[in-house]
């Protein structure tokens, strides 16, 4: 379970850093067993929620805040009602006091994976932090063994389930990853000497943002993950609770291929990144371009294809009903974005 993975790495988080996890697992819960299609629009749900925690009355004044964190997030009408006997695991004895001075969030992703490898190229020691998903699970422990000689590394699983078919649109996903980032570094050695923990979540700002390409990606339609209004939101209520974290996006203001183009250490980026996020998305990206359908997949290929002009071989493809068909061939000219090398075609 999430709790025995978390009690195997004896750390020691506080307990409003439970609280929140609390929190957290609570909304993912909802989040995937209320069926939007259910909803008189097809989209916005009616959520009312019920959590526990140790403190209900402090996290009870701060009601509102969370609801619209939830509101932004998924665009969704949400209620949240706080109750007593929340989860408070027993501190270990003796707890390990990790002395990593920093958080870092690592998906398996480019984006995180480079901003691993630049906080490591800064000399900083980050305690990365995974959700393990279907076919990342192996490669998060790959990266973290590889980078800085081997970083401290905690995987979990929140491992959802519901009576019935889960709800796919999963939007409320990021704050659980944020709780698991607060978690760990509440238990740092730095944070219970009174110093602020620094938990890193690295997205190219792009995506962070992510505009909607047409009127039909409004909302939360588009994903917020990252977004800087949630993160600030989530912010606030860090400093409420008195939890010395700040979140950080280094990225904010970069696309993926200055990402790439910027990795501090080029040649371990080269050899252990995830090329297949590279290349993989090609083929649906073109499409996909075509149609004006993904913002994801079209960050994609200006990254992997930069300023040149590429044509894919398109032949025996078929687009979704909603998108088109295409055979032949087809030709694009990417927008000029840096481009480090030819080998992420590779």
């Amino acid at each position: 379970t999430l709790l025995k993975q978390i009690q195997r790495s004896k750390i020691a988080p506080v307990p409003r850093a439970w609280d929140m996890l609390s929190l957290a697992l609570s909304v993912i819960c909802a989040d995937a067993a209320v069926r939007r299609g259910d909803s008189p629009d097809g989209w916005t749900r009616q959520i009312e929620l019920k959590v526990a925690v140790s403190e209900p009355k402090f996290w009870s004044s701060n009601a509102s805040l969370i609801e619209n964190q939830l509101k932004f997030l998924t665009t969704d009408i949400w209620q949240v009602k706080f109750v007593g006997n929340g989860l408070q695991p027993k501190r270990p004895k003796p707890p390990l006091l990790p002395d990593e001075d920093c958080v870092s969030l690592l998906s398996g992703g480019l984006d995180s994976f480079i901003g691993a490898i630049d906080l490591v190229g800064e000399n900083k020691k980050p305690y990365v932090v995974s959700q393990v998903s279907m076919g990342d699970k192996h490669s998060q422990s790959n990266f973290a063994a590889k980078l800085g000689g081997g970083l401290s590394h905690l995987q979990l699983n929140h491992n959802v389930k519901c009576p019935s078919e889960n709800e796919r649109s999963q939007r409320a996903r990021s704050l659980i990853f944020l709780a698991y980032g607060v978690l760990v570094a509440t238990a740092l050695k730095r944070y219970e000497d009174g110093q602020v923990i620094d938990l890193y979540v690295c997205e190219n700002g792009f995506i962070s943002i992510n505009p909607p390409l047409t009127g039909s990606r409004l909302g939360s339609l588009s994903t917020r993950t990252t977004h800087p209004v949630f993160i600030s939101m989530f912010q606030e209520l860090l400093g409420i609770a008195g939890l010395a974290v700040k979140v950080r996006n280094p990225y904010q203001f970069k696309t993926k291929g200055e990402m790439l183009s910027g990795c501090q250490d080029q040649s371990f980026l080269a050899k252990y990144a995830p090329k297949r996020q590279a290349v993989a998305v090609l083929r649906e990206t073109a499409l996909s371009i075509a149609a004006g359908a993904c913002l994801a997949l079209s960050d994609a290929l200006r990254f992997t294809l930069g300023e040149r002009k590429t044509t894919l071989d398109m032949s025996m493809t078929t687009c979704p009903k909603t998108m088109i068909s295409t055979h032949g061939s087809m030709t694009f000219a990417a927008p000029q974005l840096p481009l480090p090398s030819s080998r992420w075609m590779a």
